[in-house]
């Protein structure tokens, strides 16, 4: 089950950033922020070095890579 979930983020992770949409990019990172253990799962872990690799790359190119959503209110 956590398999398929994070398969399903990481599939909208790809999205988001095809798209540049920060929306989709966070709430893609929701989902591992959900899930609270110990000792994360490897599917977790991967998803993590992908999440990490994403923000580092914005960092480092000095510019955002993805666009942030916009707030409702």
């Amino acid at each position: 089950m956590v398999e398929a979930a994070f398969a399903l983020a990481a599939r909208a992770l790809e999205v988001g950033l095809h798209y540049r949409s920060g929306r989709v990019v966070e709430r893609a990172g929701g989902l591992r922020r959900s899930l609270t253990t110990i000792s994360p799962p490897k599917v977790a872990r991967d998803f993590d070095e992908r999440l990490h690799g994403v923000y580092r790359r914005s960092r480092r190119s000095g510019c955002c890579q993805i666009r942030r959503a916009r707030s409702p209110w």
